[in-house]
């Protein structure tokens, strides 16, 4: 009975006017880079859980860390959003896209995740091929030492 009356509460809001606007610009918005953020959203995913069960393995969970990572996320939506109304900007001033600067930012964003999940995984006791691990070392290192 409670599910009819959320699932009611539910079609009356998404038949309110300014909530199809609001879904329609954001559908707008997103679709040039739909495919890329589906991406980015599956290993946002898998880091996440594969977090969850590392830090149960290593009895170190905790709700700071959980909200370090629920922070991340909502700060890479922002920071892909931002990104995005700029291209439109962009789009408006010049007539075409010039820059594709989200992809990018979703390119950069995927490789940071790409890089979390196989630290995590080889913390796990997964192994890693060494090449690889190698290479995200060289980068960590050339972060860390500001080049």
């Amino acid at each position: 009975m409670q599910e009819k009356i959320i699932v009611g509460r539910l079609q009356s809001i998404f038949s309110w006017p300014i909530t199809k606007l609001v879904s329609a610009f954001f559908i707008t918005l997103i679709a040039p880079i739909y495919a890329a953020l589906i991406g980015l959203l599956v290993l946002v995913i898998i880091d996440f859980f594969l977090g969850i069960w590392r830090a149960v393995k290593e009895v170190r969970f905790s709700s700071a860390r959980m909200r370090t990572g629920v922070s991340k996320i909502i700060l890479y939506c922002a920071c892909i959003l931002t990104v995005r109304l700029g291209e439109q900007q962009i789009y408006l001033i010049y007539g075409k896209e010039i820059l594709y600067i989200s992809e990018f930012t979703i390119l950069f964003f995927s490789a940071t995740e790409i890089a979390s999940i196989l630290e995590t995984i080889s913390k796990l006791g997964v192994k890693v091929p060494g090449s690889i691990l190698s290479f995200f070392e060289k980068q960590a290192d050339m972060k860390r030492l500001g080049k």
